[in-house]
């Protein structure tokens, strides 16, 4: 590795990437893959940063920002640059750059390499300045890469975290169809980004233990056919503080988006812990989902719950899970007051009706929202209102309003603003606010687990949007972006509390995110629904294959996103569903919110998959989902997923062919550490288990896969 500065550029690098900036400005010139001797940027002047800073209203002692432009943006320019450095020792050379801009604050930013395929970055920032105006910095947009793009732009694929994961091929021609920024905690369920295509490829990733709310950024320039990908962070640094960011890396590589996500992993490894979870929940298939009313009709009663536990029981499954318990106007699946709504039978038949499940060998929880909340509280519907009983304390907007989210310029950071329904949307609540934590820690612990006797809790938008900055200092957060670790502080309290109550009692929280995953037994994936066109679940499960998945209807499938998991399909149905939730070895999310039918095609179906998933179980539970990554060969519309064991390989296999036949499944003789002349195969389908023949032919494993009815099936290879 080595950095050294010579007439106009600054540059540093090593036997796998050389990365130029320019010496007056400080701005990226080039990127350059010396494997693949290709340079990622089209054109070369790049500001390296921006920052973020309030443009304060004097109103209120520059507290908040103004009503119409609360902020201003600021780029380095020439006139910034003090002074570039190069260190080069031993193990590592370094760049660093030293701005000052605006009124006496001073930007260093730190590249350093070592002899491996990532550049590793920081910035810290000191601001001297006495202008509380106009100089609070409120947001860092560090690193900035623009003008890149990888070859032919159509041959580069963008992989991000949206959610459960997106694979964008041709970032360029489908612009305008994803978002371009994801904030980490909502959208991004991890703090990294990767653009490839066979030319080479970028990983950028934030390394930020702080889990501070950041924006991965993917702007398209259509006039130049090149990307700008970056990361913003909301941290607050106000006149006479200062900040030292986390490591951020940009890894130049070769090969597709399961690079970076190792580099990811190996990362998040050294301080996320896959969690201990009960063994009724590691064994569970899934759950049975019901809302108790539909719109403005009620569907069932409290005393109705044992009765749907059998309908659960019926179908193999033991663990059934509610919407629409609680108290507030009838067409809510979601409201915010827990308490039992008495339109559905009295706190004491809530509570026999629990013990019943329990009694019966099932598991039973019930929904609870992290974030949102009512302002029109205490107002219930009158029909409602009259039914609470007098020692209930309903919860009242006044007493809570302190612990709402605010933006930069004081007003109050709403849910759902634009729907046409009473009001203008909930308020978003502050997880470090002492009174909202209070709110929930009542009816999650001290109601619904130790008084009704739940073992499941379904904490919905814990990492999912909407995730936004809290700029109301007063509920303790030393940045206005520690709303996500807020969050997961909150969940990882409530498990302490929960486990010691009982070690069987689980968490299930709504979308997902890999620092939260340590303190949650399970995630609700949603990845059906409507979050992105461009849809990969494998994405978030590849990075971290030991956090359990659940999958399906709970958030209603959308049809672009249907359509891309099955476009050679003219109709996609839920059993369809059922077999892309069975491919990737996730649990099932059955919730269509009513009762089902036990005679329906719907529910046969869902029987013969449950049957077969649990004479793969073992495999299952003792092994990682590697992806693809060893398949080397398959037919059209054939789909196969790995998992990893000791001394086996389980192979999930999707089949929508036209016309369907025997077929090779050809597998990288690499995915088998030791492989020998011992090596059997099986597969398993709705109607047979068979041995099936396996070879090894110039060093490739091809297993002979013959003709099955059905679009699933598995095989195991054991050697």
């Amino acid at each position: 590795m080595y950095s050294y500065i010579e007439e106009d550029k600054a540059i540093i690098g090593n036997n796998f990437y050389k990365v130029v900036f320019n010496r007056d400005n400080g701005n990226l010139f080039q990127i350059y893959n010396v494997t693949k001797k290709v340079n990622y940027l089209k054109n070369g002047d790049n500001k390296q940063f921006y920052l973020w800073t309030l443009l304060a209203d004097k109103r209120d002692s520059y507290r908040y920002g103004n009503d119409e432009q609360p902020y201003l943006v600021h780029y380095p320019n020439e006139e910034n640059l003090q002074k570039v450095e190069s260190i080069n020792s031993k193990n590592s050379s370094k760049l660093i750059f030293k701005f000052e801009i605006l009124d006496k604050i001073t930007v260093k930013t730190i590249f350093l390499a070592r002899n491996d395929k990532l550049l590793r970055c920081r910035i810290n920032i000191k601001n001297l300045s006495d202008d509380y105006f106009h100089n609070q910095i409120i947001a860092v947009g560090f690193p900035q890469i623009e003008n890149l793009i990888i070859g032919d732009y159509s041959t580069n694929t963008l992989v991000r975290p949206n959610r459960f994961g997106e694979k964008i091929e041709d970032p360029i021609t489908n612009a305008g169809k994803y978002t371009i920024n994801l904030e980490y905690g909502g959208y991004a369920s991890m703090q990294w980004q990767d653009l490839y295509s066979p030319q080479g490829g970028l990983y950028l990733a934030s390394y930020d233990k702080d889990m501070i709310l950041s924006v991965l950024e993917s702007e398209p320039n259509l006039h130049r056919k090149t990307l700008r990908l970056g990361i913003r962070k909301y941290v607050y640094i106000p006149p006479g503080s200062k900040w030292i960011s986390n490591e951020y890396v940009l890894g130049i590589h070769e090969g597709d988006w399961h690079w970076a996500a190792d580099r990811y992993r190996e990362w998040a490894e050294t301080w996320i812990k896959k969690p201990i979870v009960p063994k009724w929940f590691e064994e569970s298939d899934g759950f049975y989902g019901i809302g108790f009313n539909f719109g403005e009709k009620k569907l069932y009663n409290f005393k109705d719950i044992p009765q749907i536990l059998k309908d659960a029981f019926s179908m193999g499954l033991n663990h059934i899970q509610f919407w629409g318990q609680m108290s507030g106007p009838r067409k809510s699946c979601c409201y915010r007051f827990y308490y039992p709504d008495p339109r559905l039978g009295d706190e004491s038949e809530f509570i026999e009706s629990i013990k019943k499940v329990k009694e019966m060998g099932g598991h039973i929880g019930f929904y609870f929202n992290i974030q949102a909340f009512d302002p029109d509280l205490p107002n219930l519907p009158e029909d409602l209102q009259k039914l609470i009983p007098s020692n209930v304390r309903i919860p009242r907007w006044e007493d809570l309003r302190k612990s709402a989210q605010v933006h930069f310029d004081g007003s109050y950071i709403r849910q759902y603003p634009s729907r046409p329904e009473f009001g203008d949307g909930f308020r978003i609540m502050c997880l470090c606010g002492k009174e909202w934590r209070e709110y929930l820690m009542y009816w999650i612990v001290e109601k619904y687990v130790k008084e009704y006797g739940i073992d499941s809790v379904y904490v919905d938008q814990t990492f999912s949007p909407p995730i936004c900055y809290c700029f109301n200092f007063d509920h303790g957060h030393k940045h206005h972006g520690d709303t996500v670790k807020c969050r997961v502080d909150f969940i990882k309290e409530l498990r302490q509390i929960l486990k010691k109550i009982d070690p069987s009692i689980i968490i299930i929280v709504e979308g997902n995110g890999d620092s939260v995953g340590q303190y949650a037994d399970g995630f609700l994936y949603t990845s059906f629904s409507s979050q992105t066109k461009f849809p990969k679940p494998e994405v978030f499960f590849y990075t971290f294959p030991y956090f359990n998945i659940i999958d399906g209807f709970a958030n209603p499938p959308v049809k672009d996103t249907l359509e891309a998991y099955f476009p050679y399909l003219n109709k996609i149905s839920y059993e369809d569903i059922l077999n892309r939730v069975y491919l990737m070895g996730f649990k099932f999310d059955i919730t269509l919110y009513r009762r089902l039918e036990k005679n329906s095609h719907f529910v046969k179906y869902l029987k013969k998959i449950l049957v077969l998933r649990n004479k793969i179980k073992k495999y299952l539970l003792n092994s990682r989902f590697i992806d693809d990554i060893y398949i080397l060969s398959l037919p059209e519309k054939v789909e196969a997923k790995m998992f990893m064991g000791y001394r086996f390989i389980l192979i999930n296999l999707l089949d929508y062919r036209d016309v369907k036949s025997s077929f090779d499944l050809i597998i990288d003789i690499n995915a088998i550490s030791d492989y020998s002349s011992n090596i059997s195969s099986k597969i398993y389908t709705f109607d047979v288990e068979e041995k099936i023949p396996i070879d090894n032919v110039n060093n490739k494993i091809i297993i002979k896969v013959p003709y099955f009815e059905e679009h699933i099936a598995s095989i195991v290879v054991k050697y």
